[in-house]
């Protein structure tokens, strides 16, 4: 009989042995589930708010929204023609911007188109050393020069202008930003 003893003994002390490696995992788990929910409770609660609730510009800011638009998105692009040789190396110059998908709700209205270099809030000269504003006057469907607009032609065509800069100032790698915004004529 005692050696029935011996072996229950053993098989208790196993036993106990067993049980005493689970309890510490069960507290443990309860702690990382209680993790895992306080963070996803708190990612699923959170509130962003970008910018202040002004505009934002995402990617290369190819397309948009005009007040005198409404919900039509403009299409603008730049374009540069030529090489430039200096003395030291050259540069293509920024010398021309499309606009086009311009709705009839925007005759009488003068647009305005900018270029802004990577970090500055300052916009670039584009054309005329100093001019740093191209205006075009959407004169009943036909587009013309607006204020200022002396170095620059418009070509207009149907909802559509491209602005060419006689003398252009900006070169097209220092060109990061273009804006167009849309007022009364002047």
């Amino acid at each position: 009989m005692s050696s029935l003893n011996f072996k229950k003994d053993i098989f208790d002390f196993e036993s106990s042995k067993r049980k005493s490696a689970k309890k510490p995992l069960r507290p443990a788990l309860f702690i990382g589930v209680l993790v895992a929910v306080i963070a996803v409770g708190t990612t699923f609660a959170a509130t962003i708010n970008l910018n202040s609730g002004s505009n934002i510009e995402f990617g290369q800011g190819l397309q948009q929204v005009v007040a005198c638009s409404g919900n039509t998105p403009l299409t603008i692009t730049p374009s540069t023609t030529g090489f430039v040789n200096t003395t030291g190396g050259g540069s293509y110059p920024f010398n021309s911007v499309t606009v086009s998908n311009i709705p009839s709700s925007c005759q009488g209205a003068d647009f305005t188109i900018k270029a802004y270099g990577n970090s500055s809030s300052t916009p670039l000269a584009l054309f005329n050393s100093t001019s740093t504003a191209a205006v075009v006057y959407d004169n009943a469907g036909t587009f013309q020069a607006g204020t200022g607009g002396t170095g620059m032609s418009v070509s207009s065509g149907s909802g559509t202008f491209t602005i060419t800069f006689a003398s252009p100032v900006a070169t097209s790698d220092a060109v990061y930003k273009l804006t167009i915004q849309s007022g009364a004529h002047q």
